[in-house]
């Protein structure tokens, strides 16, 4: 092919099928400019000396000496190396908890033979992940008061009610159920698929060689889930500084006070207008993020041949 020829395949005009294709993206790439894009002007603020709105964010003084001033003030205040810590601990016993259990409520649900039962069972599991925020906030504050479900069938054989929301250590317990209960069902879809295609004949031969049904598990079924789950730990480690704002915002109260990097951002930068600090807070938050995700995927391509790109 000459150069004329690769010129014209170049810059040929698109056909009726990509242009279709191109104006069903176009919504969800100006979405996407607007709202993710052009709002990350606003990380300039982690660089100016004090944000001042009649200046706007370009016009206000830059900080003057070290431009990292607000990234090394971070370290400095109590409520915000706190928050940084919560987060990672939170984050580090989430991710035992919620990346295997998805894996094995997969496992479980295979072991189901019944079609409607399965069905049912899978229903049930994926509606919680559909609901609001404020919905499953409401329903576990509900279930958690004095006169909730759990208070009535602890009264129900006789014992004594328990004030969930001024225990202090019962805030933790919570939120890990609470996200369990509307993450699991979801989680598992990708291994359900995922055992859907191993080839049949696997587990007859398994069986034939006389592997019971504990060992066709261990054998076949759990490394065709390990490239699924790899994928997964480089989300879950990625997002190991990140947090659920809406559901631990939710819960907070006069006792349940553990407070996140995205509540400590949004009550001192929104709130108490901090908003040079916590941009820097954000950014950081952003910058490791981006960091663990590109190790965990270099580390699992490297171990598992596994990796997003």
């Amino acid at each position: 092919m000459d150069n004329t020829q690769k010129k014209k395949k170049l810059f040929r005009l698109p056909k009726r099928k990509e242009l279709v294709y191109l104006a069903m993206l176009l919504p969800a790439i100006l979405i996407t400019l607007v709202f993710s894009y052009l709002p990350m002007s606003g990380i300039l603020l982690a660089f100016k000396e004090k944000f001042m709105p009649r200046l706007g964010i370009w016009g206000s003084p830059w900080v003057k000496g070290n431009p990292f001033k607000w990234f090394v003030e971070i370290f400095k205040v109590p409520k915000f190396s706190t928050a940084i810590w919560n987060t990672l601990y939170i984050n580090l016993i989430g991710i035992l908890i919620n990346a295997p259990a998805p894996l094995i409520f997969a496992l479980l649900l295979d072991e189901v033979r019944n079609s409607f039962k399965k069905g049912a069972v899978q229903t049930i599991s994926f509606l919680p992940h559909f609901l609001s925020s404020a919905a499953i906030i409401s329903i576990t504050l509900s279930m958690l008061s004095q006169y909730g479900l759990i208070n009535n069938l602890l009264e129900m054989v006789g014992r004594e009610k328990i004030m969930f929301r001024s225990i202090e250590s019962a805030f933790l317990p919570t939120y890990y159920i609470v996200g369990l209960w509307t993450g699991i069902g979801w989680g598992s879809m990708l291994y359900v698929s995922a055992l859907s295609s191993v080839p049949v004949e696997l587990y007859e031969a398994a069986k034939i060689d006389g592997a019971g049904r504990f060992r066709q598990v261990m054998t076949i079924s759990m490394p065709c889930l390990m490239p699924t789950f790899a994928i997964n730990m480089i989300f879950f480690i990625g997002n190991i500084f990140a947090s659920s704002f809406d559901l631990i915002y939710g819960l907070q109260s006069d006792v349940w006070t553990t407070e996140v990097i995205a509540t400590a951002t949004y009550k001192f930068g929104l709130i108490n207008g901090e908003y040079e600090i916590t941009t820097a807070l954000g950014l950081l938050q952003g910058v490791i993020g981006l960091m663990l995700t590109m190790g965990t995927n270099f580390l699992t391509k490297k171990v598992a041949d596994v990796s997003m790109w």
